[in-house]
C-alpha cells in the first residue's frame, strides 16, 4: 500500500508541477485571452483540490512521510514552477 500512495503522491506532484508552469506563464502575459484568464481559474480550482487529497494521504501517516524541501509551493508561495516530491522517513 505504501508503494501506491506514493506513486499518487508522485502524479498529484507532477500535476501541481504542470499547474505552476503555465501559472507562471499566464502571470507573466501583460494581457491574457479571455480563454487563457478561464483556465488559470480553472487550474486554481484543481490546485486546490490537490492539496486536500495531498493532505488526506499524508495525515494519517505524517510520522512515515513528508513532503521534500522542494514543496514550498504547498505552503502558498507564488514564486514560479516548483518540483514537488515526497519522501519516506526511515
Amino acid at each position: 500500500m505504501d508503494m501506491a500512495i506514493l506513486e499518487t503522491l508522485t502524479r498529484l506532484c507532477a500535476e501541481l508541477e504542470a499547474i505552476e508552469f503555465w501559472n507562471a506563464r499566464y502571470r507573466r502575459k501583460q494581457e491574457p485571452e479571455a480563454y487563457e484568464t478561464i483556465a488559470f481559474q480553472r487550474r486554481k480550482k484543481r490546485r486546490s483540490e490537490i492539496v486536500r487529497q495531498i493532505v488526506f494521504l499524508t495525515q494519517d501517516r505524517q510520522r512515515y512521510w513528508k513532503p521534500s524541501q522542494k514543496c514550498s509551493a504547498l505552503h502558498g508561495k507564488k514564486t514560479g514552477p516548483k518540483k514537488f516530491s515526497f519522501v519516506r522517513i526511515s
